[in-house]
């Protein structure tokens, strides 16, 4: 599986996600993004070790089909990671805007009365001295950490590293010490 395989996958991952515009939540859209990310991951996967198997006469040590696999599957991801601000930050950058207002809006409107607020205080110690505005600031400022470009770039990237990673080691430990598909290396 080479670069064209992989931004033709990243591509799919874009059409997927246009396809499901005007038919689904938001929530189910990430939800389907998400999916569709891992399991293009282990699909990669999959067949850097199918393409280890044919170019290798021997089985090689873990490090080295390690070493293979990842470099796929860690293209894959930082790829996808892009895909994801691209869209939710230029390409449906209205929506995602939308979407932050009306999470800002929920926040604001969470508690009825400053007697309801002082309910949910007594249930959480921790929130003590600290004011109905104060608390609506602080989640505001949370909501729109999250929904911001630098963030989200950063998260799902480091998300998707660590996943791809895993999911590389796991298939690495598959060919080279479950499988044995070849002859082991003298």
């Amino acid at each position: 599986m080479g670069f064209k395989e992989i931004l033709l996958i990243l591509l799919g991952f874009l059409g997927l996600k246009y396809s499901l515009l005007g038919y689904t939540t938001f929530e189910n859209s990430f939800l389907a993004g998400i999916i569709y990310n891992y399991t293009a991951i282990i699909i990669i996967a999959v067949f850097s070790v199918i393409q280890g198997v044919k170019q290798h006469d021997n089985t090689p040590e873990f490090i080295d089909a390690f070493k293979l696999i990842a470099k796929k599957v860690l293209i894959y991801s930082f790829g996808a990671s892009l895909a994801i601000t691209v869209w939710h930050h230029f390409i449906i950058q209205d929506i995602t805007f939308q979407r932050l207002e009306e999470r800002i809006t929920e926040k604001k409107n969470t508690f009825n009365s400053e007697e309801e607020y002082l309910l949910f205080i007594e249930e959480n110690p921790t929130l003590k001295g600290i004011s109905l505005e104060s608390w609506i600031e602080k989640e505001i400022e949370g909501v729109e950490l999250i929904f911001s470009m630098g963030i989200q770039t950063s998260l799902t990237l480091m998300l998707y590293l660590v996943i791809g990673l895993f999911i590389s080691a796991i298939a690495s430990f598959l060919w080279t010490k479950v499988w044995f598909l070849q002859h082991s290396p003298n």
